[in-house]
């Protein structure tokens, strides 16, 4: 995959420049690959284990206090999801009654 960073006349960008390349330099380096090997008791619909455990990460890296705050920061990222190979990120449910 290619990445460039630059100015664009695209609707669409992410904010997120700086974690769409560290998601390059990942892949490049298979620093992550070491979570594929994660079994979690879960159900795997759209993301693997490994997928959902590099989502925790980048929303840690992007300043998200909670999982759930992923929904607002980069639900709307669809470019950085991208950068990860997926088609977008995963929908954080919130536990009821807790802020």
């Amino acid at each position: 995959m290619t990445v460039e960073f630059g100015l664009t006349d695209e609707f669409v960008n992410t904010q997120y420049a700086p974690l769409a390349a560290l998601a390059v330099h990942y892949q490049h380096n298979q620093t992550l690959e070491p979570l594929e090997g994660v079994q979690i008791p879960t159900k795997c619909r759209d993301f693997t284990p490994a997928d959902k455990l590099k989502q925790i990460l980048v929303s840690i890296l992007a300043g998200c206090v909670t999982l759930s705050e992923a929904n607002t920061k980069l639900r709307s990222e669809p470019r950085l999801a991208q950068a990860w190979q997926w088609e977008r990120f995963a929908d954080q449910s919130s536990p009821s009654g807790h802020k």
